[in-house]
């Protein structure tokens, strides 16, 4: 019940939060995928990306989010502690840079990668939700993540 973004702009913002307890007959290397469905009013729902989280090791997960024309990409653990990996699947030698930002839009840290993933620190990084954006080597948006920082 959110008023329309023509009327009241800055109030016309939904978030959700959410967490999830992993079932305890879950093994290393088990995947769950999920999507959402957005309703706005009365219409038909609006369908989010599928998103594929795998198992790693107990109470962490890795999820993979392929959007339209980018790459497919994963990122482990979620909730991260001292750092996390980020894999770009489907390519053996991808060159490019990882620019992660806080929620306020500031580039906290960059990496450049060579090759098929790379690793970002976050253990001085306070507990938050960050944006992970990866480009190529001319500059093009190829995908962005969110990451939890416990």
């Amino acid at each position: 019940m959110l008023p329309d973004s023509n009327v009241n702009e800055p109030a016309s913002h939904g978030f959700i939060r959410f967490s999830i307890k992993p079932l305890a007959s879950l093994s290393e290397g088990a995947v769950v995928e999920n999507r959402a469905a957005i309703y706005f009013d009365f219409n038909e729902p609006v369908l989010t990306n599928t998103t594929v989280h795998t198992y790693r090791t107990p109470g962490t997960f890795s999820s993979v989010e392929t959007p339209a024309g980018g790459l497919a990409v994963e990122v482990w653990p979620q909730p991260a502690s001292e750092s996390v990996s980020v894999l770009i699947h489907g390519v053996n030698s991808a060159e490019g840079r990882l620019d992660l930002y806080d929620m306020q839009g500031r580039n906290i840290q960059t990496v450049s990668f060579y090759g098929a993933g790379c690793r970002v620190d976050t253990g001085a990084l306070p507990a938050g939700i960050y944006l992970l954006k990866i480009t190529d080597k001319q500059g093009r948006i190829k995908a962005s993540r969110k990451i939890t920082v416990e």
